[in-house]
């Protein structure tokens, strides 16, 4: 019967020791390198990613003006204001609409004009319009003009429907835009509605000049020199009442001068 060999025999120690020993290999590991200013370079790739998308859009056809919507025109050429405008072909991000409107109330005709984007490449352009009351003649010449005194433009031809003739006899020849003056311009937008309704005369034309300042000729002859517009109103009853008495004495006169108050002078 073999005997057990004891744990801590040498024999057991011995053998042991002559096994030929097991390699543990071990699995490699690799230390992740650190990258510097790995954010920062990526922030940067993402702002020139949208720099050149941005870059790339505004330099397109995309956000230019293409066309345009113009309301508000009665006299005026829709053409001639999208020219005048120097818009087409324009940014839309960079379009300064004020300098449009300016560029386009530069025409004598045009009293407001506001512009206003639609994108993508539309621009509005809204019109408000002077409309001529008279034609101011002078030198030979005669020249279209609204309520505030603007010079619109050198009339030929017939001049358009419901204007009052004003015969400038001592001014000067007006250039197209400038302002004659805008008191009796807007005196003879009342009187020529007043007169008719209050004193049953009609209104044949007006006459300026820097002395008298504005008479009234009417349709049956009678010349009155109005002056200006201040004490419009009693002026007007003057006037009313001064005729009434006339033709009630058959007084004969050609001349109401009502710069003197209540004292008119009839000639």
């Amino acid at each position: 019967m073999a005997r057990a060999i004891p744990r801590k025999s040498p024999l057991r120690r011995a053998a042991r020791a002559s096994r030929p020993s097991r390699l543990r290999m071990q699995s490699p590991t690799f230390s992740r390198l650190p990258f510097p200013g790995q954010g920062a370079v990526l922030l940067a790739l993402v702002v020139a990613v949208f720099v050149g998308l941005a870059v790339l859009v505004y330099n397109s056809s995309f956000l230019q003006v293409r066309s345009f919507e113009v309301a508000g025109v009665r006299v005026l050429n829709q053409g001639a204001l999208i020219e005048l405008s120097q818009a087409y072909g324009e940014n839309m991000l960079t379009l300064r609409t004020g300098e449009v409107e300016d560029r386009l109330e530069a025409n004598a005709y045009v009293a407001e004009a506001t512009v206003s984007r639609d994108w993508p490449g539309v621009l509005h352009i809204q019109i408000v319009e002077r409309a001529p009351i008279g034609t101011w003649q002078v030198g030979g010449s005669a020249f279209l003009v609204d309520a505030e005194g603007v010079v619109l433009d050198v009339q030929v031809g017939t001049p358009p429907a419901g204007t009052i003739p004003i015969a400038a006899v001592d001014g000067t020849v007006p250039q197209i835009g400038e302002r004659v003056d805008a008191d009796a311009i807007n005196l003879i937008d009342r009187l020529r509605s007043d007169i008719p309704a209050l004193s049953g005369e009609n209104v044949a034309s007006f006459e300026y000049s820097r002395l008298f300042g504005l008479t009234v000729i009417t349709a049956s002859g009678i010349r009155v020199v109005f002056e200006d517009s201040k004490d419009y109103d009693y002026k007007l009853a003057t006037l009313v009442s001064t005729l009434t008495q006339a033709r009630a004495q058959g007084l004969a006169f050609s001349v109401i001068d009502l710069r003197f108050g209540d004292s008119p002078a009839l000639r």
